[in-house]
């Protein structure tokens, strides 16, 4: 399966697509679990990120504040022998402005942040994080998996992938009010293929 320019399925997702990074709090709205922000990474940024996913590099994990992401972002790319030109410069930008919308809708001050060069099937099977929320980009390679958990299902019927480069802010298991257990996430199936992933 291969991501779409857009997320349009068939079913009915509980998943609101915006277009612009203010419309992020849409996640707070009751019958909404998730919300995709339909964008493109810029060319020159996608180049980069294939030829550095050609050396392998240990993830990077780390508490920051938000207004210190972007430089623990940077030093990580330093620990995996990545420039830090034009391209990695925006990089590391992008997840700050991602980490500051992220904290001013959960009101905290710092983030958890984890960046990943994925080469297997991580993260496989259909889950809920059990915490109030994530937030996940795939900036190379597959986007993460959604799909729809109806009834009493233990797999489910209906999936689809999120966009390669757009941002999806997914409701967890402890997010306040009424539970819901409908949309679920994994990442990708690619052991084997060669393929490699960039995911904060």
């Amino acid at each position: 399966m291969r991501a779409r320019a857009t997320l349009e399925p068939q079913y009915s997702f509980p998943v609101r697509m915006i277009s612009q990074l203010a419309d992020f709090d849409a996640v707070i709205d009751d019958g909404i679990d998730g919300v995709i922000w339909n964008r493109q990474v810029p060319a020159t940024v996608e180049t980069s990120l294939k030829t550095g996913l050609k050396k392998k590099g240990s993830d990077g994990r780390f508490c920051v504040p938000t207004d210190k992401v972007a430089s623990a972002v940077v030093e990580q790319f330093k620990g995996w022998g990545w420039p830090i030109d034009a391209p990695h410069q925006w990089l590391a930008g992008d997840i700050e402005v991602l980490a500051l919308r992220f904290a001013d809708i959960l009101s905290v001050s710092s983030v958890n942040i984890r960046i990943e060069q994925v080469r297997d099937d991580a993260c496989r099977k259909f889950h809920r994080d059990a915490l109030r929320a994530r937030l996940i980009c795939t900036y190379s390679g597959p986007g993460t998996e959604l799909a729809v958990l109806r009834d009493d299902d233990e797999q489910p019927r209906d999936i689809d992938a999120v966009p390669t480069g757009c941002p999806v802010l997914l409701k967890g298991k402890h997010w306040p009010g009424p539970p819901s257990r409908m949309l679920v996430h994994r990442s990708p199936p690619i052991e084997g293929t060669g393929t490699a992933r960039l995911v904060v």
